[in-house]
């Protein structure tokens, strides 16, 4: 693993990380989600390794105020709390590649970087991995979204009880211990508050109009994975990028929860599956236009 920095265009440094493999065929982008870092064990464990074994190199970043990028030290109040999320699209933006996949938080910043960005005709693929396109009623209740939408501009730094740990990210409790391990080394220190909870909000609120209107970029395939039970994002929102993104295929995991590269051997098998058959597919395809 190669680790660096670059320099946001809007003043902060953020963490990079390379995993490279001899003569790549592609580069894979991962975008990760709220509360992780590229380098952790979510990812480094088995999902990084099983996009090498298709001749792919991994790049990513961690996103402001996760992992080690700034602006914040790790025991500051608002870390893991995004500022703006088309400021982090932009900076993702910037670093597209052939592959980009985005995991939950890290899949709305990357649909807001396509938006931001439609033109890209290089990209072979995007991965929307129980993208946050909209919050389960499970993980913000409606009285905490109302709360949010009416003093997250004004009480900014209330931080809400918790409604969601380890046990509603897996269903595999062999994961419990390292993800609270990570939870507490890189974690948010205390939950999202009422302003990172409102802006979440009003970025997938912006994206879900977009995305209606039928701009999605026509030519950017898109797998798209959701358990049936993730009580973290909303299957609905899965299923309303797969109506309104025309290239695109859905898949969901009975009975699995949100992260499913760490869930069940069952599920997390038929997921990899499932991913590796389509970046397969898709390279296939791109190779054969390129022939044209």
């Amino acid at each position: 693993m190669e680790t660096g920095t670059f320099e946001s265009a809007f003043g902060y440094d953020l963490a990079t990380y390379r995993w490279q493999v001899d003569d790549p065929k592609f580069i894979f982008y991962l975008s990760h989600g709220y509360g992780e870092y590229t380098a952790s064990k979510a990812y480094t464990r088995e999902f990084i390794g099983r996009v090498q074994k298709l001749g792919g190199a991994v790049y990513g970043h961690d996103h402001f105020a996760h992992g080690e990028s700034g602006p914040y030290a790790k025991d500051h109040a608002e870390r893991c709390l995004v500022k703006n999320f088309q400021e982090s699209a932009e900076d993702l933006k910037k670093r597209l590649q052939d592959f980009l996949a985005g995991h939950s938080m890290g899949g709305l910043i990357s649909l807001i970087a396509i938006e931001a960005e439609q033109n890209r005709p290089d990209i072979q693929g995007l991965l929307l991995l129980s993208a946050a396109i909209k919050i389960h009623p499970d993980a913000g209740p409606g009285w905490l979204l109302a709360l949010a939408k009416i003093a997250g501009c004004f009480t900014t730094w209330i931080k809400p009880p918790r409604t969601f740990g380890v046990e509603t990210v897996t269903r595999n409790k062999e994961n419990y211990s390292w993800l609270e391990e990570q939870g507490k080394e890189y974690g948010d220190n205390g939950g999202p508050n009422l302003g990172f909870i409102s802006r979440m909000l009003t970025a997938q609120n912006d994206f879900q109009k977009w995305l209606k209107s039928g701009k999605f970029p026509k030519n950017i395939p898109t797998f798209i994975a959701t358990g049936t039970d993730d009580f973290i994002t909303d299957i609905a929102g899965s299923s309303l990028a797969a109506e309104n993104i025309n290239d695109s295929k859905l898949f969901k995991y009975e009975g699995a929860y949100h992260a499913l590269h760490n869930e069940l051997p069952e599920v997390t098998n038929r997921f990899y599956e499932d991913m590796t058959s389509w970046i397969e597919n898709q390279l296939k395809k791109h190779s054969q236009k390129s022939q044209k």
